[in-house]
């Protein structure tokens, strides 16, 4: 049974069971296609479909008839279309009598589809698809049109599901690690439009020759050749090792140390200088101190360096959050789109709204992080990436102080994660099975979310659980601010704290020193200052016994040249500091370049 819920001020959305509501939405899809009456947002990607598939004129009369809409409207939607294509250097040229028609090279063509097609997705259809892809479910209706309309016929959209689905399984067998949720979305929609651009005689004729030698050498690319032959053979065409290297890429950020494919302008001094700016001047835009946030800093360092090494090699990752963070926070938004946009500037990079919504989300995952004693060990499914799963973290413990989140993971990864530790609660954006208790929620935090989330863990525990009340922050000078963090400090006990506190001091300086007088050709000026800083701060987490985590359970393998740093920098650590976790090793090597 399916029911019509709404509320004030949280709108109208259906609840019930997954397979019913799957059921509803196959009944709409005899209704989709050309017919189906499209708002301005949604028929200007359509229209921008349409003229990137198509190398010759289209007309605005032929335009108009397939949307449904007058000849003036096509007209309008046009500024629309091409403000959306003008990230990827499409062009759009006009000619009397014969129309207008999107002029690129090959590559920008494929990379403005791959955006356009995943700009329809949101966090549902990511769900359904993870799950067509793992369980052969019935692809999702909204997003499954669109390919099926500009890309694949559905039988073929279901033999590219199940080659994904292969290479998932190949990779986890081979290379014991998991593909990420957003690396199989991207890879799905890639094979979609790499076949499409095959079948209209469209294939790559060259591509970046050092990619294509590196990709041969990796274990993954013979997982990803084997599954394309595979493809090729059943779908009577033939896809090149250059479509096959293009495909691959894809797979950045699984396996492949970014620095190793890097371009000059992007090696790590220069991603740090990147992160350390924008932070600073995000802390001024707000009004916010987050210069003094390690985590923040080592958590948006490596998120950067994924991105700008994917944006380096047309990698784009699915992000079906961006419409809820312009929405939840939209100053934060407008801050980091300002500064992003001046700072990327200066090395010729344009970031979309979508890359700049998971930048926002590592900010404000700073902004509400609270600490607090736990009762109840959850773990967070989220198919967005580690800027989503930090947010839902750190809102989660600040509103529920009995819940200490552990980690994230995908839908694939949540049944190992599951039997490596006690669990007490899942909590996940995508609906999935499990014995453990769950909580399906928003990606984006709601109060009925929290709500739903206090009434599970009142069944497991049987007591009503406290929320948390947010209230202003009040600045304070110098001297108040001490005050503050002493006042429930017992009088006699100060001289005990003060002599906990500088040999805390001490330990850190002595070992912040040792790294950059040991590294020192490894560092920059500001990175060495900044891990300076990181180290002082590491060795009060490790005093306390709260090490920094990087909360995802995927084991990436290391290039050699990574692997020999890590090796050298455990050397110099010797005897000493064998006891600092592995997780703050890969933290200090993201300050070496």
């Amino acid at each position: 049974m399916v029911q019509l819920e709404s509320k004030p001020n949280l709108g109208i959305w259906l609840e019930g069971e997954i397979t019913a509501i799957n059921k509803i939405r196959s009944m709409l899809d005899n209704e989709a296609g050309v017919a189906l009456l499209l708002n301005q947002e949604e028929r200007s990607k359509y229209i921008a479909l349409e003229l990137l598939i198509n190398e010759k004129f289209v007309t605005i009369n032929l335009l108009a008839e397939k949307m449904g809409v007058s000849r003036n409207t096509v007209v309008a939607d046009m500024q629309r279309v091409e403000r959306l294509l003008q990230n990827w250097r499409i062009e759009m040229e006009r000619k009397v009598h014969y129309g207008i028609r999107a002029v690129s090279s090959e590559v920008n063509r494929r990379l403005a589809l791959e955006y356009v097609v995943q700009s329809f997705l949101n966090s549902n259809e990511i769900s359904y698809i993870l799950h067509s892809i793992a369980r052969e479910y019935e692809f999702p209706s909204r997003v499954g049109n669109v390919i099926t309309t500009f890309l694949l016929e559905k039988d073929q959209l279901k033999i590219v599901c199940q080659a994904i689905g292969r290479i998932a399984a190949n990779i986890k067998k081979v290379g014991e690690q998991y593909l990420s949720d957003r690396m199989l979305i991207g890879a799905l929609i890639r094979f979609c439009v790499v076949i499409q651009r095959i079948k209209t005689n469209n294939g790559l004729t060259a591509f970046d020759t050092t990619v294509a030698i590196q990709a041969k050498e990796h274990p993954f690319y013979s997982i990803f050749s084997e599954e394309c032959a595979a493809l090729a053979n059943h779908l009577g065409t033939e896809i090149s090792d250059t479509e096959i290297g293009f495909i691959w890429l894809q797979s950045l950020g699984n396996g492949m140390y970014h620095n190793e494919l890097h371009h000059n302008g992007y090696k790590q001094p220069v991603v740090t200088g990147i992160t350390a700016e924008i932070i600073s001047k995000v802390s001024q835009c707000l009004k916010v101190t987050y210069t003094d946030d390690t985590e923040l800093f080592d958590s948006l360092l490596a998120h950067l360096t994924d991105k700008l090494a994917k944006y380096e090699y047309g990698v784009i990752d699915p992000n079906p959050l961006v419409a809820e963070v312009i929405q939840s926070y939209p100053e934060m938004f407008r801050c980091v789109k300002e500064v992003c946009s001046e700072v990327f500037a200066e090395i010729s990079v344009f970031l979309t709204d979508p890359d700049l919504a998971y930048i926002v989300l590592h900010f404000q995952a700073a902004y509400e992080r609270r600490y607090g004693r736990s009762q109840f060990r959850a773990i967070v499914v989220c198919g967005t990436g580690r800027g989503t799963a930090r947010l839902l973290k750190t809102r989660l413990e600040n509103e529920i102080k009995s819940l200490s989140v552990l980690g994230y993971c995908s839908v694939l990864e949540i049944e190992q994660v599951l039997k490596m530790q006690p669990i007490d609660l899942v909590i996940s954006v995508l609906p999935i099975n499990t014995e453990c208790p769950l909580v399906v929620v928003n990606s984006i935090l709601t109060q009925r979310d929290i709500v739903a989330i206090h009434k599970v863990l009142k069944k497991i525990c049987g007591t009503q659980l406290e929320y948390t009340q947010e209230t202003p922050e009040k600045k304070h000078d110098f001297s108040e601010s001490f005050m503050l963090m002493i006042r429930n400090i017992n009088v006699t006990e100060l001289p005990f704290v003060e002599s906990i506190s500088q040999d805390i001091i001490s330990k850190g300086f002595q070992l912040g020193m040792l790294i950059t007088s040991e590294f020192k050709e490894y560092l920059s000026e500001q990175a060495a200052a900044g891990l300076m800083l990181h180290s002082l701060l590491m060795v009060n987490r490790l005093a306390f016994g709260s090490p920094y985590v990087d909360f995802n359970y995927s084991d990436q393998p290391e290039s050699k040249r990574l692997a020999e740093l890590r090796c050298k920098l455990i050397n110099v650590l010797g005897e000493e500091y064998r006891s600092i976790p592995k997780s703050e090793i890969s933290a200090i090597l993201r300050y070496f370049s």
